[in-house]
């Protein structure tokens, strides 16, 4: 790995437990957030919590996915930009730079971001990301993640702001055209992952080193892919449709009746009048009729 680098860090966002972010300047006074020695430490810490795992080669994987349906569809590109989250986010975002660097594997990538609110759009949304636009999509629910105020979202990853420019004029058009969405449907265009910004500060005042791209293809070297995933594609889609109608049942989105026939997940609970009916009838009895002249 290469010596240590100075960089100029971004203005400091929402971080650790002091109340500075991860990446502010008071945090690396004495070093960088990619120097060998701490990336060895936070590496050997992770192992040892249980958080990375590390196989008879050496090599650190992540653990086993849990077994529960995914949140989220994605609709892949070949030719599209590469798409390597496990590998920058979950391993070095959150282990080897402890969330005090933006991996410079993450420097191009922008989203165009689509919030629909209903499980209804959301379904369109996923029509769309189907008919293809050249590059990666996904769609599904964030009702549980705690970083973001959105109940459904759908990304499109592109290379760069020119292209996620483009791209977002494409949705913009397909979003508006629907019947299903409309442009009362919001869309914006974002950079990298909204973790970035909570640990880092803003977007637009990122600053990226050479260095990093000498690390992270070292680190890669010691990082093992996690397994392809054995559950057929189409029990394995089944599933996250499921998880997507039971949110929306939770949630009070009774747009999830359009898939079900109509029928309700679960029958509605009998409801009984706190006044009991006779008591109802002799109060009604006992009201004073028209005034008579």
């Amino acid at each position: 790995m290469p010596s240590p680098t100075t960089v100029a860090a971004p203005v400091a966002g929402q971080g650790v437990a002091d109340g500075r972010s991860a990446c502010s300047p008071a945090s690396r006074v004495s070093a960088t957030a990619w120097a060998p020695e701490l990336i060895a430490d936070r590496l050997h810490a992770a192992v040892q919590s249980g958080a990375l795992l590390k196989d008879e080669q050496g090599l650190h994987q992540l653990p086993p996915a849990g077994t529960g349906a995914s949140p989220w569809l994605s609709v892949t590109v070949p030719q599209g930009p590469s798409v390597h989250c496990r590998f920058l986010m979950d391993f070095l975002f959150e282990q080897a730079y402890a969330k005090s660097a933006v991996p410079w594997g993450c420097r191009a990538c922008y989203k165009v971001a689509v919030a629909p609110h209903t499980l209804a759009q959301l379904m369109a949304l996923r029509r769309l990301q189907e008919r293809g636009t050249g590059v990666t999509a996904k769609c599904g629910i964030e009702v549980d993640r705690e970083i973001t105020q959105n109940l459904y979202s759908g990304f499109y990853y592109c290379d760069g702001l020119e292209q996620a420019r483009s791209v977002y004029r494409k949705v913009r058009d397909a979003v508006d055209a629907d019947p299903a969405l409309g442009p009362e449907v919001p869309m914006r265009i974002k950079r990298g992952c909204t973790e970035y910004e909570i640990h880092c500060g803003p977007s637009d005042r990122w600053a990226f080193d050479p260095a990093q791209a000498e690390v992270e293809a070292s680190l890669k070297t010691q990082f093992k892919p996690p397994p392809p995933s054995t559950q057929p594609a189409l029990k394995a889609k089944l599933s996250t449709l499921g998880r997507w109608l039971q949110t929306a049942f939770r949630i009070g989105d009774d747009s999830y009746l359009q898939f079900t026939g109509g029928r309700r997940l679960y029958p509605a609970p009998v409801s009984y009048d706190p006044v009991p009916p006779q008591e109802m009838a002799d109060s009604s009895q006992l009201a004073p009729g028209p005034a008579h002249r």
